[in-house]
């Protein structure tokens, strides 16, 4: 039988120890606020030097909601005139969504984006999308973009997504959608536009659109 000294027993404990307390750290980095951090963009996330997207993932949930926004807006501004903003604040009647949070929050307006990957999945989602879509964030962050639309409910869809590419803006009517528990529904109108970050390299697709304006959807006969 082996035996252990009792010096070579305390040195085993505490480095079975550290390792606890290194899981224990990783995992309470791991996931903050519905969107992955680490610790080191936990630290600098005011800052817009920083790359919104998490590398680590082959999609992945932004990592800076206030730059995110910025980008949605500023986008929006510069293909259509109007930022998402002042787009969400015209059909409002109260036209307080004046920051990131308050957006990210809102229930009634529905925001998603989605990344420039070949098959391009979700990156991010504010609550009322995330409500009326049936996900959790971490589980939307996982989904491709086509995989909430039925393509044969939609006339000419590929072709509309290259007007809106070539535009940078337009309007999907009576858009077909899939819940995560595969119900389907119908949103009358969403504005898509092409998302830019700040040196105007293309990032993705983003989305909004009046969850008031949301239906069942009933076959035709």
């Amino acid at each position: 039988m082996f035996m252990m000294s009792s010096k070579t027993f305390k040195s085993l404990l505490l480095c079975l120890f550290g390792l606890y307390r290194t899981e224990a750290l990783l995992s309470s980095t791991w996931h903050k606020d519905r969107y992955w951090f680490s610790s080191s963009k936990m630290a600098n996330s005011n800052s817009e030097v920083d790359d919104p997207y998490d590398p680590c993932f082959s999609g992945g949930c932004i990592s800076n909601l206030s730059v995110h926004i910025g980008y949605l807006d500023r986008s929006l501004r510069k293909s259509s005139g109007t930022g998402l903003f002042d787009w969400i604040n015209q059909r409002s009647e109260d036209a307080t969504v004046t920051t990131a949070a308050l957006l990210d929050e809102n229930q009634r307006f529905g925001v998603l984006s989605h990344g420039t990957q070949p098959d391009p999945i979700f990156n991010y989602g504010n609550k009322a999308s995330l409500e009326l879509f049936g996900y959790k964030i971490e589980d939307l962050c996982r989904t491709a973009s086509r995989l909430s639309t039925v393509p044969e409910l939609m006339k000419d869809r590929e072709n509309l997504i290259k007007d809106i590419e070539t535009c940078g803006y337009g309007y999907i009517d009576d858009a077909v959608r899939v819940k995560s528990d595969g119900e389907l529904f119908v949103i009358d109108r969403i504005l898509v536009w092409t998302l830019f970050d700040k040196t105007d390299k293309r990032i993705g697709l983003a989305a909004v659109y009046d969850k008031e304006n949301a239906r069942t959807y009933v076959a035709q006969t």
